[in-house]
């Protein structure tokens, strides 16, 4: 089952760099690649990618996040995520599912924006297209990009979260929107609640930048012409 998980893990990685691509070659069409608008282009074609993906799998990560307290307190009333969709489905239909998608969305957009239109204005400023980097050099920038974009947007994950729990667990409204939720944690709670536990996004970050890495790396390999390898 472990590796099982670990397979569809990877492969959802892969799914998200193939949009990622296809988002990139139709919005990057600017010829010089040391332009702003080139720049601003790969940074919005990761942040659509993000658009996308988070689209497909958000009603997982709000059937994942309301497991987590009833997981916590020993209680089985959700059984399993299937569970949880199939409850909030029958009580709200699919849209109920999708209630927290514009406040969870922020985070995402701004993370795939740094993360994969990063890599792509790293590599229009650092390496032209016949230099080629190794697969460490390629790793070492994916991998800062990855630990920057995580903790840029760690402060961003417990007011998701609250939202997130609030719509689907708690009984009383506690915000009433995003601004609220920020103004009342800060004051309640400190400014370090909002980076509370930022060392664990950031180890975390270290399989996305491998996964990027060795994507990027072996599509270089496999687009270079059977002659370039020859000669």
């Amino acid at each position: 089952m472990k590796i099982h998980k670990n397979g569809m893990l990877v492969k959802n990685l892969i799914d998200l760099n193939e949009i990622h691509l296809v988002c990139f070659r139709w919005l990057c069409t600017v010829s010089d690649t040391h332009s702003t608008e080139y720049r601003a282009r790969a940074l919005f074609a990761g942040g659509l990618a993000g658009f996308f993906t988070h689209l497909l799998t958000h009603y997982m990560e709000v059937a994942r996040l309301a497991r987590i307290p009833d997981l916590a307190s020993g209680r089985k009333f959700y059984t399993t995520n299937i569970s949880i969709m199939r409850y909030y489905n029958n009580e709200w239909g699919i849209a109920g599912l999708y209630k927290t998608f514009w406040w969870s969305l922020l985070g995402t957009f701004i993370y795939r924006a740094i993360y994969f239109g990063g890599w792509e204005i790293v590599k229009a400023e650092k390496f032209h297209q016949s230099q080629r980097p190794d697969l460490l050099t390629t790793y070492i920038h994916c991998q800062l990009l990855a630990t920057s974009a995580a903790l840029i947007t760690h402060p961003i994950d417990p007011i998701r979260r609250r939202l997130i729990y609030q719509e689907y667990l708690w009984n009383k409204k506690h915000y009433t929107g995003v601004f609220d939720c920020i103004k009342k944690v800060v004051t309640l709670r400190g400014g370090r609640q909002l980076i509370n536990s930022a060392h664990v996004t950031a180890i975390r970050s270290i399989g996305a930048g491998m996964m990027l890495a060795l994507f990027d790396h072996y599509k270089q390999e496999i687009s270079t012409p059977s002659s370039d390898l020859i000669g």
